[in-house]
């Protein structure tokens, strides 16, 4: 999980997370979402489903993220108990 950090919480709206993971990979990038049952306790709180990139993707896919819904996306960081695995 070292090189993996969460990128984005996306909207609830299925169809648009759908929509935004097949656009980012057809750019190249790969999408993790919610790896397993560790990170979706440590997530517990955050509403949304969460995007994972790795880290040499990360700038790229902030771009494009912004670029596909047209305003300020909510990133946020990856909790520290996963990033010790």
């Amino acid at each position: 999980m070292k090189d993996i950090i969460m990128v984005y919480k996306t909207h609830d709206d299925y169809q648009k997370v759908e929509g935004l993971v097949s656009f980012l990979k057809s750019t190249g990038i790969e999408v993790i979402r919610s790896p397993h049952s560790v990170v979706a306790s440590a997530l517990d709180k955050i509403n949304g489903t969460c995007l994972f990139v790795h880290k040499d993707q990360e700038e790229l896919a902030k771009e494009l993220i912004e670029e596909y819904f047209n305003e300020e996306p909510e990133f946020v960081d990856l909790p520290d108990e996963l990033k010790e695995e």
